[in-house]
Order: C-alpha cells, then sequence, then structure tokens
C-alpha cells in the first residue's frame, strides 16, 4: 500500500480516507456483479447456456481419462522374442526339437544333441537342417548378437578327432555358426562358446552308478543315467536382448 499512499496529498488522505477508497471499491465490484446476474435473468434460456458454457472449466482443463493417443506417435511394443521363436517352431511342426527359456537378459534356446550331431561329432546331421534353417530365418530378423554355446556330459573321449568334450564342445558351436552364417545370418552378430561339461542343466552326479546295483534295478539305473548325460549334450543358442527389448 505504501506506493500508492505516496501519491496522495496530506489533505486528500484526511476528506478520503483509506477504509472509504477500499470500500467504494468493493462496492463497484458488487455493482457489476449484481447487473451481470440482472442481466442474466433477462436472457432467453438458449443464450443463458451460452453464457454458462464461457465460464465453464470442464472444456478448459484436461482430465486424465479423456486424453487419447495420437495415432502417429501412439507407441507399439515390439515383438517378444521368446513368443516369436515359439510361434515360428509350433507352425514348423519342430516345437519338439528345442526347449525355450527367458529372463531380463536373454533369450536361450536349447537344441540337443540327438538334434544336431551324431555321439561325439561335431558336423551337423541331416536331421538338424530343418531346425537350423528355420532359426537362420528368425535371426536374420533381429539386430541382436547371438551366442552359440556347446556344451557335452562328463564322459571323457576315448577315440575320434577331439582330444577332450570342451575341444568337442567349441567344434559343434563352430558347426552351427557356420552353417547360420550359410543360411545368411550376418556372421559380425555371432559368437561362439564352448563349456565342455562345466555347464551341465541336470548334474553329472546324480547320475546313479549302474554298477552297484543289480537286475532290473541295474538297467533302470542305467537308463536314468544315460537321460541325465544326453540331456547335457546340446547347444544352447543365447539370444541377447538389447534395451528396448526390454
Amino acid at each position: 500500500m505504501i506506493p500508492f499512499l505516496h501519491r496522495l496529498a496530506p489533505e486528500s488522505m484526511e476528506e478520503n480516507p483509506l477504509w472509504l477508497v477500499v470500500l467504494c471499491d468493493m462496492m463497484t465490484n458488487l455493482m457489476l456483479f449484481f447487473l451481470v446476474m440482472f442481466v442474466f435473468t433477462r436472457q432467453d434460456p438458449k443464450a443463458q447456456q451460452e453464457l454458462i458454457k464461457t465460464f465453464a472449466v470442464q472444456g478448459v482443463i484436461e482430465r486424465p481419462e479423456d486424453r487419447k493417443p495420437d495415432s502417429i506417435f501412439e507407441y507399439v511394443a515390439p515383438p517378444d522374442i521368446g513368443t516369436t521363436i515359439n510361434g515360428a517352431f509350433a507352425k514348423a511342426g519342430l516345437f519338439h526339437t528345442v526347449s525355450l527359456e527367458q529372463d531380463e537378459q536373454s533369450v536361450r534356446l536349447r537344441l540337443l544333441e540327438r538334434v544336431l550331431f551324431r555321439t561325439a561329432e561335431a558336423s551337423l546331421s541331416p536331421s538338424a537342417d530343418s531346425a537350423i534353417a528355420l532359426l537362420a530365418k528368425i535371426l536374420k530378423e533381429m539386430p541382436n548378437e547371438v551366442v552359440i554355446e556347446g556344451h557335452t556330459d562328463d564322459l571323457p573321449i576315448r577315440s575320434g578327432r577331439y582330444r577332450t568334450n570342451w575341444e568337442l564342445s567349441v567344434a559343434r558351436s563352430y558347426s552351427v555358426i557356420e552353417r547360420l552364417v550359410r543360411e545368411g545370418v550376418p556372421p559380425e552378430r555371432l559368437v561362439a562358446a564352448g563349456y565342455g561339461e562345466f555347464h551341465p542343466v541336470a548334474s553329472n552326479a546324480a547320475a546313479p552308478d549302474a554298477m552297484d546295483r543289480q537286475g532290473p534295478r541295474k538297467m533302470m539305473s542305467s537308463l536314468r543315467a544315460a537321460e541325465i548325460r544326453a540331456e547335457n549334450r546340446r547347444v544352447e543358442i543365447v539370444i541377447l536382448r538389447r534395451q528396448e527389448d526390454q
């Protein structure tokens, strides 16, 4: 109030005290308000509705539930890698040849030895052609990096061109990579890895020793041991997720 008061002469302040200025201002506002209300009552209903819309806030304030996404910029989530692979293998009738696991970092596709290789060999068998061709078709459409992991069981190699399980696992990984590149997958996105018997999915130590049993129990134990080790002889295709895939 000080900047306003210093403009008034002292004699003016005595004739028009401050409270009177405020009162006159308030009375003026009240007069204008009642004048507007009077004009409102004299209008027809249609004009009244238009005046009400003028002071309505619903059309000015945006409510979240009324917000509609712009169809041009609407976000569309990328298709899930695991769902794409499962659907492709199921459609081709090859779902039984693979198993799939996925987490936030990767999608892991597991192909058992019997699908890809003969025992103690690293050359792909004819039965692997359809699975590898389908896998290559899927990977060609994805920009993700892919790690090809070779795995074996813990039985030592006693003959053949490979001296250790580790060497065999690397050779099998390379055979799969070579075929994928031949099918058109960019080689710069492929990585070979061989783990030998050191990353089993089922513990080789859990395979029962058939020599300690007799008769039918011995046979059942031997079959179980073979099944466990067969699960560990595999190639895993690890598709690394990118940030936008998560």
